[in-house]
Formats: C-alpha cells, structure tokens, sequence
C-alpha cells in the first residue's frame, strides 16, 4: 500500500529553520534599533512616530510567530496552509512599514554620513543607525516573503503525493472498462463477434449455430455448401506463404 509524509514532516527543516533564523537575526536587529530611538526619543521628549510603532509591532510578531511555528514544527502538526496565511498577513505589515520608512527617512537614506552634514558624531550615529534600520528591515520583508514561497512549494507537494495515493488505493478507476462495467482490459463493451458470423441465428462462439457446444460449428454440412463469410474469415486467420499463394486447411476447397 502506497503511504505518504504526514503534515507534520512535510517541511524540510533545513530550509525552515534557516529562513526562520535569519528572520529572527534580522527582527532582533531591528527591535535593538527602535529600542535605540525610543530611548532616546523619551528621553527628550518626544513621541515615538508611527513608522517606529509600526515596525516595531511587525517585528514582535515576528518573533513570536518564530517560536510559535518551531514549536508546532516539532511537538505536532504544522499546516502549510497556517503559514501561508499568517505569513502573508506578516509580510504586508512588513512591506507597509517599510514603505512609510522609505518616505520618512527621505534624503536622509541617500546623503553620506559625515561630521559636515550631520554635524556630531552623535547625528553620524543616528544617520548610520537610520541606513542599519532600513536595511534589516528590506531582509525582514524578504525573508518573510521567502517563508510563503516555501508553504506554497511545499502545500503543493503534498497535494500532488495524495493524488498519487488516491490513484494507488483505486486503480479501477484508470480503467473505463471497470467504470462502465465493461471488462478489466479495459473495453467499453464487450467484444463483438466477425462481421462474417453477424446475423446467422442461433450462433454462439464456440458452439454450433443450432446451440450445440464445441466443435465444428458447420459439422454435418456438405463442405462446399458451407457460407462464404466463414470460408472469408477462414483465410484471414491461415495466413499467406512466402510467393503469396493461400493454402486452405481443413479440406475445403
């Protein structure tokens, strides 16, 4: 009997935990960031913005999302469906939030990072820590994005070896003769009999036309008075010599 992988062992560990450390790397990375601003910003009074408060929810998710998904993987089932569907949710707020830090940070992404434009070593800092944020956070995104490529792949092997499986348990069903009640070489219907036996009554293969079983079905008959249909099919079934002459068998003539 043909058996298939469990929900359970379809993810291939190699890949799932290598794209969820790097989440984790990148979502820890970015959580120190904002924890950096925060501070800073309370500090001097000032409220954290809400591209900050954005990312900084996208972020905890992620991590717990992480630890969620890892437990699964190894006490019980993980559905690839789950993933799918809350990973797509993840990397929406991912791809939002780092579309409104793009627009925040502004020229600030591209000017260089030096004492002239941002006049302190503090303000070179802050405009280092400004390129690290939007950089962890684009890997966040892709990372994100990699991990519902991967349920998908993986949703689809599954579906594809359970149709394997079906068609193993149920062979019958790759028969049309089985399905229509045919017989198990798979024939529609039955076969007929020649074209040169159609139509004489009483006729039944193997038997006499009269109902008789076995032998000759024209025994008792003058040879020569014998249909030319049987004579037809007879020398079908003979075959012909090496100059193309047909010997008949039998003793007919």
């Amino acid at each position: 009997m043909a058996t298939i992988k469990s929900s359970r062992n379809a993810f291939p560990k190699g890949s799932f935990f290598l794209i969820r450390g790097l989440q984790l790397i990148c979502c820890a990375i970015v959580l120190g960031i904002l924890a950096f601003f925060q501070y800073h910003l309370w500090n001097d009074g000032y409220k954290m913005p809400y591209e900050f408060s954005l990312l900084d929810f996208c972020a905890s998710a992620t991590l717990l999302h992480i630890l969620l998904t890892s437990i699964l993987l190894f006490c019980t089932r993980l559905s690839p469906m789950y993933l799918i569907i809350l990973d797509s949710v993840l990397l929406i707020l991912w791809s939002v939030g780092f579309g409104l830090l793009i627009r925040a940070l502004g020229r600030s992404l591209t000017s260089s990072c030096t004492i002239l434009l941002w006049g302190n070593d503090s303000g070179v800092q802050v405009c280092q820590l400004f390129k690290a944020l939007v950089a962890f956070v684009f890997l966040s995104t892709f990372m994100t994005f990699s991990m519902v490529i991967n349920a998908v792949v993986v949703r689809k092997r599954i579906a594809g070896q359970q149709y394997a499986y079906e068609r193993t348990e149920n062979p019958a069903t790759e028969y049309k003769g089985a399905a229509q009640g045919g017989s198990a070489v798979g024939f529609a219907t039955p076969p007929q009999m020649p074209p040169a036996y159609a139509g004489q009554e009483g006729f039944q293969p193997g038997g006499s036309p009269h109902g008789h079983q076995g032998g000759n079905p024209y025994a008792g008959q003058n040879e020569h008075q014998q249909p030319q249909g049987y004579l037809d099919h007879t020398q079908q079934h003979q075959g012909y010599k090496q100059h193309g002459q047909v010997q008949q068998q039998g003793g007919y003539s």
